[in-house]
This record gives structure tokens, sequence and C-alpha cells, in this order.
């Protein structure tokens, strides 16, 4: 409230000493929130940048997977026509999870906008090419199973014509491969192999080489004719 008392008079009106009316920002917050396939949501980090001048901070979800971000600006101009935009980005993502897409937001004046990330199980793929012992002729009918680390079968796989399997939408992990049936005419390799799915969209690329069977050969010997005409 103030009085002018005096015609002509200039009367300054101030909130505070030496300073005029500052109109505060309108400001707005964004909530976060984290799911995933196995269910880890906590721990996980995530940078929110704003688009228009590069400013960024970094946030830590919660024991729920969540995060609310401090307030922030929601318009870029004083006469509130144009919104900032907010680009959310998971970053840091472990090997085992496969990141997902960074989303832009806008905000509303003192309300929290909410944006939701899940993150998928990390894959890859097993290919195993079964030769003859020459290294390069491929050999059909070989029939391998693949093991995770607890023994439990993941999958059972015979090679084709072109002596190759594949094994796709390996879950991230440690895993084992061996040979439980050989092709026709060649030995058994039963040896188990290890291997690892270590990043989303991997490939284990594996020749292994078979040794023929080995039979036993009879050799007739024919008596000299000599010996047959003194006979």
């Amino acid at each position: 409230y103030f009085e002018i008392t005096e015609h002509g008079k200039t009367v300054t009106v101030e909130n505070e000493a030496g300073k005029g009316f500052v109109n505060a920002a309108q400001v707005g917050s964004l909530k976060i929130i984290k799911t995933s396939e196995d269910g880890n949501v906590a721990g996980f980090d995530f940078k929110v940048t704003r688009l228009s001048d590069g400013y960024s901070k970094t946030y830590t979800t919660n024991a729920a997977g969540e995060i609310i971000t401090d307030q922030m600006p929601v318009y870029v101009d004083a006469d509130a026509t144009q919104l900032y935009e907010y680009k959310v980005e998971e970053i840091n993502v472990p090997d085992k999870y496969r990141t997902p897409d960074a989303q832009t937001v806008t905000l509303t004046y003192g309300q929290t906008a909410e944006v939701s990330f899940y993150n998928q199980i990390a894959r890859g793929t097993l290919e195993i090419l079964k030769v003859d012992h020459d290294g390069v002729t491929p050999l059909e009918g070989a029939k391998f199973e693949i093991t995770d680390d607890n023994g439990n079968v993941i999958a059972t796989e015979t090679s084709g014509p072109d002596g190759k399997i594949k094994v796709d939408s390996i879950l991230y992990g440690q895993y084992h491969w061996s040979e439980v049936m050989a092709p026709k005419g060649y030995e058994l390799d039963d040896t188990v192999h290890d291997f690892a799915i270590e990043h989303d969209e991997q490939i284990v690329e594996v020749t292994q080489e078979n040794t023929p069977s080995v039979g036993s050969i009879t050799a007739k010997r024919s008596m000299p004719m000599a010996m047959l005409c003194r006979a």
C-alpha cells in the first residue's frame, strides 16, 4: 500500500531496499520413474539438459527407482509464450542393460511432469561353424547344447548343410556350449566350452573342427602265382 499526497511527485516503490519489483520465474519439476526387466531400479544415473543453453544436471534414482528434480524454469521468455525443452537421458548405463532412448519434455508451471524409462537386459548371439578337420568343409548333423551358469539348458541346435548353428537373444551372463552328437562318420568332441554375453548385440563366433572316425581295415594277402602253380 502507498499514497501520493503531492501532485506531480514521483514515488519509487520497492519490495526490498535498493531493488524494484522482480518477477520470479515460473517453475515446475520433473519426476523420473525407472523400471527394468530384472527389477533393479536403484542407483541409476540420469542427466537432464535444458536444450536452449545446454545447462544440465545429473540425478540418481533412489531405492524406489525415482527421481524428483529441482524446480526448473518453465518458460524461456517473460511473456510466458515459449516453453523450455528438457532432454532426459540415462547415462553410465551398465553393460548388463540396453540403453533406452532419450526423451524430450516440457514442464507446467507449479506441477511435476513425469517421464518413465524401462531397461531391458542386454542380449547377444552365439554362432558355431562345424567343419571337417581340414578346417574348411562344413559338416551337417552336429548337435550342440547351450547351458547357463546354473546348468540349465537354454538351447539345443543341430548344424545344417552349411555347418552352422545360431542362437539369438541370449541374455547377458556366463554360458557354456558343447557338442552332444557328432556328424555321421566323425568322432564326438564333447569338450565343454565357456562363453559370455557381456554387452548388447554381441556376437560370439566359434569354429569347431571334427576328426573323422577311424575304422578297421582288413587286408587279404594274395598268394603269388608261382606258388599257386606249384601247389
